[in-house]
């Protein structure tokens, strides 16, 4: 019996200190690690991003989201589950934007801002926001 009990009180410390390094804001679920890591832009607000120049995000499970805009760098954190998204103000380098790559800034952090809702099918991510329905597919960079 008593070498029973050794095995139980191992796996019960192995798991105490599993739950005490985590970071108290990590915000990803077992489940939900299928969308972490990284996603290229290739539609915002409904229209097709048609440059090479498209915005990039990687989702981290300790809670950060970053990236690229299409101009800039961004960072920021975020928190939710594997349907339901929320991306707190973060901070973008200013380099100044032009032409095109001005409005497709402006439209990934206006979606990425106003995110609510996720849906993944096979490598495409569906992200709802505000501003309507942008599509991502995965990036291996």
């Amino acid at each position: 019996m008593r070498a029973m009990t050794r095995p139980a009180l191992l796996a019960l410390l192995i798991a105490a200190a599993l739950a005490a390094a985590s970071p108290a804001r990590a915000t990803a679920q077992s489940g939900d690690a299928y969308w972490l890591g990284g996603w290229r832009a290739t539609m915002l607000d409904g229209r097709a991003i048609t440059t090479a120049r498209a915005p990039v995000m990687r989702f981290d499970a300790a809670g950060a989201v970053s990236g690229w805009t299409g101009c800039n760098r961004f960072g920021a954190s975020w928190s939710g589950t594997a349907t339901a998204l929320r991306v707190t103000t973060g901070m973008t380098t200013r380099m100044a934007c032009v032409g095109p790559d001005n409005r497709i800034e402006a439209d990934f952090l206006r979606v990425l801002s106003g995110a609510r809702r996720l849906e993944r099918n096979g490598d495409v991510l569906v992200v709802w926001s505000d501003a309507g329905r942008s599509e991502f597919i995965r990036d291996q960079r």
